[in-house]
């Protein structure tokens, strides 16, 4: 958000639901003590100077984003699980070959650890961290492999929708649903190199 109030970066109505806490970067959430790190990254791809960081975020453990309630990893209160998302991330497709930058939109589906407000240069931030999980395809639906997630802060508007993961007995894999699973064109998956 601006100092005015607007959101920066974001085109849909965004609000933080369940008492705020005050924190700062360097604390630990889920065991992932790097945020300082994951902030600076994020910064340095949406452009902006971040030279020093302040250190005070305010968390939540509840957002609406997407016309939707969407809980973090840290709520203990939630009776269902609320927290796995699907992020649609802008990303250089020219990355691995060194060329000229060249934007392209990718999906990924992970869990939302904790959502948080940070300021930088006057402006108020609406974040998430998250952890990405790493997918692959089969029979054209995204399963969840076994290589660690891994971490990274975006903003609360790279949030598309909620996702559920099914267990399958036979083969043990994690199958990824929604509800607009054969309604939507194709997803452009992203993968851990993307990030």
């Amino acid at each position: 958000m601006t100092g005015k109030g607007e959101y920066v970066g974001a085109g849909s109505d965004i609000e933080f639901w369940g008492p705020l806490r005050n924190r700062t970067i360097r604390d630990s959430f889920e065991g992932i003590s790097c945020l300082s790190k994951l902030l600076e990254d994020f910064y340095e791809s949406k452009g902006e100077e971040c030279s020093i960081i302040e250190a005070a975020i305010q968390t939540s453990r509840k957002t609406f984003v997407n016309s939707g309630v969407i809980d973090s990893a840290l709520n203990q209160n939630c009776v269902k699980e609320a927290h796995n998302i699907r992020l649609q991330i802008q990303v250089d497709e020219n990355h691995n070959i060194g060329q000229s930058y060249s934007p392209i939109y990718k999906d990924l589906f992970g869990k939302v650890i904790v959502f948080f407000e940070h300021k930088l240069d006057n402006k108020r931030w609406l974040l998430a961290l998250v952890q990405v999980y790493a997918i692959h395809e089969t029979n054209g639906i995204s399963v969840v492999t076994n290589v660690p997630a891994k971490s990274k802060v975006v903003h609360l508007a790279d949030i598309k929708e909620l996702f559920g993961l099914v267990v399958s007995t036979a083969t043990n894999e994690w199958y990824i649903v929604w509800p607009k699973l054969n309604h939507e064109p194709k997803l452009l998956l992203g993968c851990h190199v993307d990030i």
